[in-house]
């Protein structure tokens, strides 16, 4: 989009309100009575619709540049999202009308259309119009036009928005452009071959810088008009741009492949000491687990191995920041830094994850399952299936998920209840729960990259279980004890005849899978156990995760329904 200054539609609008003159005869006169049936439209009064590629004015680097009061304040959904080239794929599309709308006249004046641009923001294709299947219209209130796409839009993508006239009113009356939106609509130039201006009311200066602006109005109202849609029932349009998705995470599968790790980072006691029996585990862990070891529910399982894997860390590992002084860690603070040259995330450390392998007591060696748990648990939550997957001949290794059991960096931020409520936001001396800053308000850049490096730890651990020659079991039994034959059975370019890894998530560790499938080629199977749609809809319509994030929000002024709220899950 070019960059039209704000100031300068505030200029425009007020001229407008006096009323045109408008010596070419293109203008359109304001009616100062009664509110009509307006698409509100005033840039000045950051009334626009949601998402709008004017958002993007005055950027330097290519991402959105929306106004924020502190972009230090890492919570506030504007400074995260302009870290992006573009919106959501998913989120609302709104807009906003000064009086009430009929929602049954809705369908018939909403289109939505897939375009090509200039990199000036001109269309200069329609590539198609998304059909009635594909998205859905409603009113949030009364006023509120809110277009909620059904299936994710293209990454990447610019589309236009039309609004006309067969939107109407509860009074039957149809939409009609604002006065800003009715200027830019004008089909002459606002300048002539000299840069002179044609509008009485606007300096040449004035005139110059606004053109630009109403030379888009007029591709959106030309690729409108080319798709049937007569120029004159236009009420409102504008273009918007999805943001760029899919870049990080295949770049790490690709670097994870093309440098695959040392197999001595898949650390063990090579003397068999790296192996317990299941029953020397379970009195070790005691509760529920000895009780279910107790009843049986392990009987298929030999042997637990426990070991670490070494891994690329992308985040800070600070987990003690400065609270006196407001402060907060590095660990619920930090987000990617990129390399623009290789595309990749810095590693700002390497990091020894502990993890849980099961062994069958059958004949080995054992193809492997990776499992990734849900929220607030950790890497134990693998002993729900580790049986079933004993007992189909699986040998299973669960790690624990970014900031979740063993990797909370010893953050102690609030005082929890025995529940893990929080009760006060002061530190109370115990290392906060389990997934506690996983989900991170107070940091959303984070809480993106929390599941970027959840996602990355997956794809090195798939890279360190092919290169892995693992003894410390016994292939006859799976009882601890080395045997100098490898333990683990995976499919490799070297051992094409082996299985390949499969992969089960629980909750949060669904989500991950589907995450890391799209990236992860060499792990053909994937099990996703009650896994959520998108992060968005669970952290707002969740019963148990969405009051927090609600009340959150709430305490910034921000409420549901609002634009506001949905940039947040942006």
């Amino acid at each position: 989009m070019p960059r039209i200054a704000i100031t300068l539609l505030l200029f425009i609008y007020a001229l407008l309100l006096q009323g045109c003159d408008d010596t070419s005869g293109q203008g359109a006169a304001v009616d100062t009575g009664q509110p009509k049936f307006e698409a509100i439209f005033d840039p000045s009064a950051s009334k626009i619709p949601f998402p709008d590629d004017l958002l993007f004015t005055d950027t330097t680097d290519g991402t959105l540049n929306i106004p924020v009061a502190n972009p230090n304040d890492l919570g506030d959904p504007k400074v995260a999202m302009n870290t992006l080239d573009g919106f959501s794929t998913l989120a609302p599309i709104t807009t906003t009308f000064a009086v009430a709308a009929d929602p049954a006249t809705l369908a018939d004046g909403v289109h939505v259309f897939e375009v090509t641009t200039t990199l000036q923001g001109a269309i200069t294709s329609v590539v198609r119009e998304l059909g009635a299947t594909e998205y859905q219209v409603s009113l949030v209130g009364d006023t509120t036009l809110s277009i909620q796409p059904l299936f994710p839009l293209k990454s990447n993508t610019r589309y236009l928005v039309v609004l006309t006239s067969d939107i109407k009113s509860t009074n039957g009356l149809p939409l009609v452009p604002s006065s800003t939106f009715g200027l830019a609509k004008g089909s002459a130039p606002l300048v002539d071959g000299a840069g002179n201006s044609q509008f009485s009311l606007l300096t040449d200066t004035q005139a110059q810088s606004l053109e630009p602006l109403r030379q888009l109005t007029q591709s959106y109202l030309s690729a409108a008009e080319a798709q049937g849609i007569p120029a004159a029932t236009v009420a409102l349009a504008w273009t918007f741009k999805t943001q760029t998705l899919n870049k990080v995470l295949p770049a790490i599968r690709a670097d994870s492949v093309n440098n695959p790790p040392a197999s001595a980072n898949f650390i063990y006691a090579g003397t068999g000491l790296g192996a317990t029996t299941m029953s020397n585990f379970a009195s070790t862990q005691g509760g529920a687990l000895q009780t279910a070891f107790n009843a049986g529910s392990f009987n298929k399982i030999a042997s637990v191995v426990t070991g670490a894997v070494k891994l690329p860390y992308y985040l800070s590992n600070d987990g003690t920041g400065d609270l006196a002084n407001g402060v907060l860690p590095g660990a619920v603070t930090d987000h990617f830094s990129m390399n623009t040259t290789t595309g990749l995330p810095t590693i700002k450390s390497t990091e020894n994850v502990p993890f849980l392998l099961t062994i069958p007591n059958s004949t080995g060696p054992w193809p492997v399952v990776i499992f990734q748990h849900g929220f607030t648990v950790d890497k134990t939550a693998m002993f729900g299936i580790a049986n079933s997957l004993a007992q189909a001949g699986f040998a299973a290794i669960a790690i624990d998920s970014v900031l979740h059991g063993s990797r909370t960096f010893g953050l102690d931020l609030v005082t929890q209840d025995a529940n893990g409520k929080i009760t006060t936001n002061v530190p109370d001396g115990q290392a906060d729960s389990s997934g506690q800053w996983y989900l991170n308000l107070q940091s959303l850049l984070t809480f993106r990259d929390n599941i970027r490096q959840s996602v990355a730890d997956l794809i090195h651990l798939t890279r360190l279980l092919e290169v892995q020659s693992m003894d410390v079991v016994n292939n006859t039994t799976g009882a601890p004890g080395a045997d100098n034959t490898p333990d683990l059975m995976v499919k490799t370019s070297a051992n094409t005849n082996n299985p390949p890894i499969s992969f089960v998530g629980h909750s949060n560790g669904g989500i991950l899978g589907t995450l890391l499938a799209a990236v992860e080629p060499n792990i053909q199977t994937y099990v996703l156990a009650n896994p959520g749609g998108i992060y968005a809809d669970i952290a707002s319509h969740s019963t148990e995760i969405s009051p927090l994030v609600n009340a959150g929000l709430a305490a910034k002024g921000i409420q549901p329904g609002t634009a506001d709220y949905n940039a947040f899950f942006v």
